[in-house]
């Protein structure tokens, strides 16, 4: 992962949670305090439902919303049976094809971005530019930088938006399979 989406991303905080309960258990009390995550039941849901779906031994969280926000946070989680009864692992990120359209965007952005402040630069510094009505290479210049600098706004603009979302979630786990987390577990 790039230097610059793993800052926009953080580091994916990892969460660890042993439950007496059995795996089956734990499927139906994740169940039974979350509604499945699907288009057409979840349409006309309230926000703030936590919203489940599972695929065998492994589970996704997130909350329902009534605004779009990509960059809110999932809890990507996986069940495992183990001497005391279940362990629960799981870390909270984006969803991967955010992630995806994210290294898209500021790859295509820091190349042909990049390309274009260095011929700007170049231009400026020899003075070997067209001189036309609108040929201006601080455009070249400042135009990427602009967009970069409006990428990552974006990207931390969503993550305030969703700022409360970890909490909720992590409170659904705690009541869920009563225990309780470290705060740096939760954040």
């Amino acid at each position: 992962m790039s230097p610059l989406i793993s800052f926009l991303t953080k580091k994916s905080e990892v969460v660890r949670i042993q439950s007496p309960l059995g795996v089956e258990e734990c499927v139906a009390a994740l169940k039974k305090g979350t509604l499945n995550d699907s288009i057409f039941k979840t349409m006309f849901v309230d926000s703030g439902t936590i919203l489940c779906k599972f695929d065998g031994s492994n589970f996704r969280l997130r909350q329902k919303r009534s605004y779009g926000n990509a960059f809110a946070p999932f809890f990507y989680g996986k069940l495992r049976k183990s001497m005391n009864g279940t362990e629960i692992s799981g870390e909270f990120r984006m969803h991967p094809s955010v992630v995806a359209s994210m290294t898209l965007w500021f790859g295509f952005l820091l190349l042909f971005g990049g390309t274009m402040v260095f011929k700007s630069l170049v231009q400026l510094s020899t003075g070997h530019y067209d001189h036309g009505k609108n040929a201006n290479p601080l455009v070249g210049v400042v135009g990427p930088i602009i967009m970069l600098v409006f990428g990552a706004a974006l990207v931390k603009f969503g993550k305030l938006l969703a700022r409360s979302e970890k909490t909720h979630i992590s409170h659904l786990l705690q009541q869920t399979f009563s225990v309780s987390l470290s705060p740096s577990d939760c954040s």
